[in-house]
């Protein structure tokens, strides 16, 4: 057995460890603490959008939405206390004629914005329970959301966001949970592995000097394990949006329909919060940096693989291209999967197709710049 081979198995099995983890154990447990349920029905809720498409029946909420200019649902902001870490929504939902907008996130959407100390909505965090359109029945869904220190409340929406069709909601719940014991060791113990193989599985790089190789490597691998905190903090350094928009027009897009509750004292720090974000609103645009932020993050996957790919069979003339390919894709898979490991980041199918549609791409590139420089006619010399 060659070392190439052996490298190869052992990183695949590391893979296969790091998969079996997340679905043999569970990774996280609620510890008794419920912030949100439909118990008290819609008594602390603010209301969005069209009343009359707004109803509450046997626990469950219904939508209705003729037009898609503004956006129906339900909306409340939580305060977060300093010692939670995590907290899990979860719900029913069902859909029948969710048309789309203009946006790819327009349509039936359950989510839970992080909102910083100034009012302002987190949006590059995880933030998505559910988004789709058409017609679906009657599903669960859930998401585990992990609140970085500058998050300082949070809010839910269940909605149509700018869409036309109907929408049924129960058991719509918040609460705090925590990371299971046994699996916070567990995946202790496969980081510590991986990070004692990795010299190993890369020494070939470093000995036949493929710098360039290695170079692009790690610094994929450098993107794919850094903290979603980390990353918003790099974030901030953007403006917060591209084209500031009047007052009339930010206000005209976010008109809400004032719920039956009594109004909250003005000491309240929920209503400062929700506030702040009405304000920050009205000075931003339909096109903020986050969104700009999320899409190139996507092609990021796609650009950095491609690079590789063609820096990798630039370097490698002499290995075959199924061969080259195959290390590629271990590697696209691996580094999406050691996502599982880290506090807060969370593998995507989509994600690891777009770094195999980025190796492809690489090769692509690759293929047709190898073809010009061979047909390339021979200048004439001296």
């Amino acid at each position: 057995m060659t070392d190439t081979r052996l490298r190869l198995i052992i990183a695949l099995v590391l893979v296969a460890l790091t998969l079996s983890l997340h679905a043999a154990l569970p990774r996280y447990e609620a510890d008794n603490r419920l912030l949100v349920d439909f118990g008290a029905g819609l008594a602390n809720w603010r209301l969005t959008g069209m009343a009359s498409g707004i109803q509450m029946a046997d626990g469950v909420l219904r939508l209705a939405a003729a037009t898609s200019t503004v956006s129906t649902g339900i909306r409340r902001t939580i305060m977060r206390r300093p010692d939670v870490k995590h907290l899990r929504l979860s719900a029913w939902v069902s859909h029948d004629g969710v048309s789309g907008g203009a946006h790819a996130w327009n349509g039936l959407r359950v989510i839970l914005t992080s909102i910083d100390q100034s009012g302002n909505k987190l949006w590059e965090l995880p933030h998505t329970v559910e988004q789709s359109r058409g017609s679906g029945p009657w599903r669960h869904v859930t998401q585990v959301f992990f609140m970085p220190p500058r998050v300082t409340a949070v809010e839910i929406f269940a909605g149509l966001s700018r869409s036309s069709g109907r929408m049924q909601v129960r058991d719509l719940n918040l609460e705090v949970v925590h990371e299971r014991p046994l699996f916070r060791a567990s995946r202790l113990i496969l980081t510590l592995i991986w990070l004692l193989a990795a010299p190993w599985l890369i020494w070939p790089l470093w000995r036949q000097r493929r710098l360039a190789v290695l170079a692009v490597g790690c610094t994929i691998l450098v993107g794919t394990l850094t903290p979603h905190s980390v990353k918003l903090g790099l974030r901030h350094l953007l403006p917060d949006s591209i084209v500031q928009v009047t007052t009339h027009q930010a206000l005209t897009t976010q008109k809400e329909v004032p719920s039956a509750t009594p109004v909250q004292k003005s000491g309240d720090p929920a209503k400062s919060i929700s506030a702040g974000v009405a304000k920050s609103t009205v000075q931003t645009s339909s096109k903020p940096i986050g969104e700009i932020w999320r899409g190139a993050h996507k092609l990021g996957h796609v650009g950095f693989f491609a690079l590789l790919a063609f820096v990798g069979g630039w370097r490698w003339p002499r290995q075959s291209w199924r061969r080259r390919g195959f290390l590629l894709v271990v590697f696209a898979v691996a580094a999406e999967t050691l996502q599982l490991l880290t506090p807060d980041r969370s593998a995507q199918m989509l994600d690891a197709g777009l770094n195999m549609l980025g190796v492809m791409a690489g090769f692509g590139i690759l293929f047709i710049w190898s073809r010009m420089r061979s047909t390339a006619p021979d200048l004439p010399t001296a």
